[in-house]
C-alpha cells in the first residue's frame, strides 16, 4: 500500500496508522491529483473532447467515531492540495450562510440561494467541512437548496462527521423535509467510515499539578469562588477587566463578564443559559453558536464556573446542547477550557453509556477479586473476549454490556486484554468518580459503538470524550503552542 507524501507532515509516525486510516489517506490523495490535474492540450476541438470526456470528481463523507482521526488526515490533505480551496468548521460555515440569507432578506432578483453559496465559499474547487452535525431545523431545511447550488457550481465537498449521512438530524424536528438531503449528498459524495482506535484517549487523564495548570475543578456547593481565586491566579501580572464589550455582528454585543489579556470568565448560565431557574427575575438564554465562534478566537482560555450535572437521557435540556455546541467549537480552536463543576467530569452527564456499564462492573469486580492475582488465578493473565465475558457473567453483567466494555477497555490492534490494564482501568474509574487524580494513564474509551444508546446520548459520549482530550497533555501542549504565536 503506497501511501502519499503529505503523510510526512503528520505529528505522528506512519507505523501508528491502522489499516482504514492508511486507505482514507490513498482516497484522499486521489481526490487530491484529480483537483491539481490540469489539461494536457489546449485545442478548442481537443480541449471540447476532453472536457466532455473528464471524469468528475467525487467527494467525500469521512464519518466515523470520536478521536479517529478524520478531522488530522482531512486537515493534512487540505494543506498539500494545490488548488482552490477553503476550509471551515460546519458551525462557522452555517453561520456565515445565515448570515448572507439574513442580509439578502427580501431580494428577488436571481437565485438568492447560489448568491450566497458563491459569497460563503468564493470561487474554489474544494471545500472541507469539519464536524457536519445537523441540530438546528433553521440549517436542516436549507441544506438541500444549499448543496445544489454548491455541486453545481462545481465544487468539491469533503466531510468529516460522527454520523453516517442517514442518522444525520435524527429526531429533528420536521425531519422528512430533511430526508431529501442525504441522497443528494450520497450522489455527490463517497462515503467512508473510518474505523481506527481513539488516539485521544491514549493518555487523556486529568493532568495533576497546581491550580495554575489545572483545567477542572469540582465544587459541590456550586460556587465559583475557588475557580475565580485560580483564575486570578492565573493572571496576577495582568489587570483584570469587567464587563468588556465584545462586538458579535453589526447588531450584537456581548459582555464579558471578567477578562485579562486572551483568558475570559464566564459564569455558566450567562454562556448557555439559566434553563428553568430564574435569576433575579430573569431567565438567561444561549448565546448561540455565532458568539461561541467569536469567542475562541478572541480568547485563548475560557474559564466557566457552575456548571451543573447533566441528564444526557434529557433530550429537551437546551442547557445540554448549547454546552455541547460550546465545546464543539473551542476545541475546534484548540482552546483551553477551565471548568468549575458540581461534579467530577467523568459523571458530568450523568451515568451514560460505558461509563454506566464501567461503574457497575468495576464495583462488582472489587467486591469479589482483592488484587490482580486473584483474578488471574481463575482466568490467566490476558482476557479474549469470551473469556472477559464470562467474567461478566459470574459478575452479572450481560453478554451485550461485556461485549460493549471489552471493546473500549482494548489497546489499538489488540485481541486479548491484560488483567493488570483491566484492573487498572478499573482503579483509574473509581478514582475519576470521586473527583480524584489517576496514577495512570489508562482509561477506556468513550465512543464504543451502542445500537441501543440513543442521540442525545451518543452526543454526550463524544462530548466527554473531547473533555478529557481537552485536558490531555498533547492538547494542553499544542494551545500553549498557538498562544506563544498570537
Amino acid at each position: 500500500m503506497c501511501l502519499p507524501q503529505w503523510l510526512k507532515t503528520l505529528r505522528i509516525p506512519l507505523e501508528k496508522l491502522t489499516t482504514s486510516q492508511r486507505e482514507l489517506c490513498i482516497r484522499l490523495d486521489g481526490i487530491r491529483a484529480n483537483l491539481e490535474r490540469k489539461p494536457q492540450e489546449t485545442g478548442w476541438f481537443t480541449f471540447t473532447k476532453r472536457a466532455q470526456s473528464q471524469p468528475v470528481t467525487r467527494g467525500l463523507y469521512i464519518y466515523g467515531g470520536v478521536g479517529q482521526g478524520k478531522t488530522m488526515l482531512m486537515d493534512a490533505f487540505y494543506r498539500q492540495v494545490d488548488s482552490t480551496k477553503t476550509r471551515l468548521h460546519f458551525h462557522e460555515f452555517m453561520i456565515r450562510v445565515q448570515r448572507h440569507l439574513h442580509e439578502m432578506k427580501g431580494t428577488t432578483d436571481g437565485d438568492m440561494m447560489a448568491l450566497v453559496a458563491r459569497q460563503v465559499v468564493g470561487d474554489v474547487k474544494l471545500l472541507c467541512l469539519d464536524e457536519f452535525f445537523v441540530n438546528h431545523i433553521s440549517d436542516a431545511m436549507i441544506l438541500k437548496p444549499l448543496f445544489e447550488r454548491l455541486f453545481k457550481m462545481g465544487i468539491v465537498v469533503i466531510c468529516t462527521s460522527n454520523r453516517p449521512p442517514d442518522d444525520l438530524y435524527l429526531g429533528g424536528l420536521n425531519r422528512d423535509r430533511f430526508l431529501p438531503f442525504i441522497p443528494l449528498l450520497k450522489t455527490q459524495c463517497d462515503l467512508f467510515n473510518l474505523q481506527a482506535h481513539d488516539f485521544r484517549q491514549q493518555g487523556n487523564h486529568i493532568q495533576p499539578g497546581t491550580d495554575i495548570d489545572r483545567v477542572y475543578f469540582v465544587n459541590p456547593e456550586d460556587s465559583d469562588e475557588q475557580a475565580f481565586l485560580a483564575f486570578k491566579s492565573c493572571n496576577s501580572r495582568q489587570p483584570i477587566e469587567a464587563d468588556r464589550l465584545l462586538k458579535i455582528s453589526e447588531l450584537r454585543s456581548l459582555k464579558v463578564p471578567f477578562c485579562s489579556g486572551k483568558e475570559a470568565y464566564f459564569r455558566f448560565s450567562t454562556l448557555c443559559g439559566s434553563g428553568d431557574s430564574v435569576d433575579q427575575g430573569k431567565k438567561e438564554v444561549s448565546l448561540g453558536t455565532e458568539a461561541f465562534v467569536v469567542l475562541a478566537k478572541t480568547f485563548r482560555s475560557i474559564w466557566v464556573s457552575q456548571v451543573p450535572q447533566f441528564d444526557a437521557s434529557n433530550s429537551t435540556d437546551g442547557r445540554l446542547r448549547s454546552f455541547m455546541l460550546l465545546i464543539d467549537v473551542l476545541y475546534e480552536h484548540n482552546t483551553r477550557l477551565v471548568l468549575s463543576a458540581k461534579v467530577p467530569l467523568l459523571r458530568l452527564f450523568g451515568m451514560v453509556g460505558v461509563v454506566k456499564i464501567a461503574e457497575e462492573f468495576q464495583l462488582k469486580l472489587t467486591k469479589v477479586y482483592l488484587s490482580t492475582y486473584d483474578l488471574s488465578v481463575k482466568y490467566g493473565h490476558q482476557l479474549d473476549r469470551d473469556g472477559f465475558k464470562q467474567l461478566g457473567t459470574s459478575l452479572g453483567i450481560s453478554d451485550v454490556q461485556a461485549g460493549l466494555l471489552f471493546d473500549a477497555m482494548l489497546l489499538p490492534s489488540a485481541e486479548t486484554l491484560a488483567v493488570e490494564r483491566l484492573w487498572d482501568i478499573c482503579e483509574n474509574h473509581r478514582l475519576l468518580m470521586r473527583g480524584q487524580e489517576c496514577k495512570t494513564t489508562h482509561l477506556y474509551r468513550f465512543d464504543v459503538k451502542d445500537e441501543s444508546a440513543q442521540e442525545n446520548e451518543f452526543m454526550c459520549s463524544r462530548a466527554l470524550s473531547r473533555l478529557f482530550h481537552m485536558s490531555s497533555a498533547a492538547y494542553l501542549q499544542a494551545h500553549r503552542t498557538l498562544s506563544r504565536e498570537d
